[in-house]
């Protein structure tokens, strides 16, 4: 079997994800599958039930459970136990490169296995347990028997942390080393109510009755589009935002995706100190959980609350140092965060 190993892709759909390129170097180098770690599906009944969880830690802490939604092979390459091998290989760094791509180590992988095509071999030989069937029903959270979009398909998990339930329900097993980081995790349970809740005070202010596109899905539009390709218009992006969302199984108005003239007209109408105001509150949401000696994410004593591309004024001292102003006009030097 030729030597094996990974190469990340750091394009990546919405949300979290990890995109890995199987290699090989061994006569020469060559490709010989690829596979797509992204955000686990939103609901999952047999899933659930076996974790033990209820609603309110599944929307607390799923961001610790990711999906193997992508595996692949390529049809030409002829390599025995080859996709058992690259599952139990990256099962094994994909804690790490998570930790530095996101920030936070998840503790248990998903994935569908359609039986009707596959036995899931690669999986069971692994160490993957089959734990229960997916309905196949579409995105809502209750199930209609008479409603079924998809296909069933077996659901197969490998834990990444010996105390995964642990974790996951947040009880603290007896000596166990959890290295899953708290505040951060408490955090961003805080930041979710606060988008909600800002969202609800602004649809007061604008809405005079309900409507499909109301404050929240507004933000999330935003924040996508924030993060997408320049090159990408608005139709493509709301297209893949929602196909997103509903393989994730996460609740939307309708099942079709907006119009992207829909959306304009519907963004001209909020109000854009929305975004003033959830910095305000996450930051004050920040304050309140951080410990007052903990320097680890600060950068010179300072603490940074923006996005990738943000501009930010600079010690004037810079100047000394070739940082240059952003006009003739302007005291300070910028500096633009990446």
């Amino acid at each position: 079997m030729p030597k094996t190993s990974f190469r990340k892709n750091s394009d990546s759909p919405l949300g979290a994800a990890l995109k890995y390129f199987i290699m090989s170097d061994h006569p020469q180098p060559q490709v010989l599958g690829c596979l797509l770690f992204s955000a686990s599906v939103w609901h999952l009944a047999d899933r659930d039930q076996w974790i033990e969880w209820d609603k309110k830690d599944r929307e607390k802490r799923l961001n610790l459970v990711i999906n193997n939604n992508r595996f692949l092979i390529f049809p030409w390459i002829n390599v025995p136990n080859l996709a058992s091998k690259a599952l139990a290989l990256v099962t094994k760094q994909i804690r790490n490169d998570w930790q530095t791509a996101h920030g936070y180590r998840p503790v248990l992988i998903e994935t569908f296995v359609d039986d009707s095509q596959y036995l899931g071999t690669c999986y069971q030989a692994a160490n993957w347990e089959c734990i229960g069937k997916s309905s196949g029903k579409d995105w809502q959270d209750k199930v209609d028997e008479n409603n079924r979009s998809g296909s069933v398909k077996s659901i197969w998990v490998t834990p990444l942390h010996k105390h995964f339930r642990a974790i996951l329900k947040n009880q603290q097993p007896a000596k166990a080393q959890v290295d899953l980081d708290e505040s951060f995790v408490n955090l961003w349970g805080k930041v979710v109510m606060i988008i909600s809740d800002v969202a609800q005070e602004f649809d007061a202010k604008w809405q005079k009755r309900k409507r499909v596109i109301d404050s929240l899905l507004l933000v999330f539009l935003i924040f996508r589009l924030v993060f997408s390709k320049n090159s990408q218009g608005y139709g493509t992006t709301i297209e893949e935002f929602w196909h997103n969302c509903l393989r994730m199984k996460f609740p939307l108005p309708q099942k079709k995706p907006i119009s992207a003239s829909s959306f304009s007209d519907a963004r001209k109408k909020l109000d854009e100190n929305i975004f003033k105001v959830l910095n305000q509150r996450i930051i004050a949401a920040h304050d309140t959980l951080a410990e007052p000696d903990n320097q680890s994410q600060r950068w010179l004593n300072h603490r940074l609350f923006a996005v990738d591309g943000s501009k930010l004024n600079l010690p004037r001292e810079l100047i000394d140092h070739h940082y240059r102003t952003p006009s003739k006009d302007a005291y300070y030097p910028q500096g633009l965060l990446s």
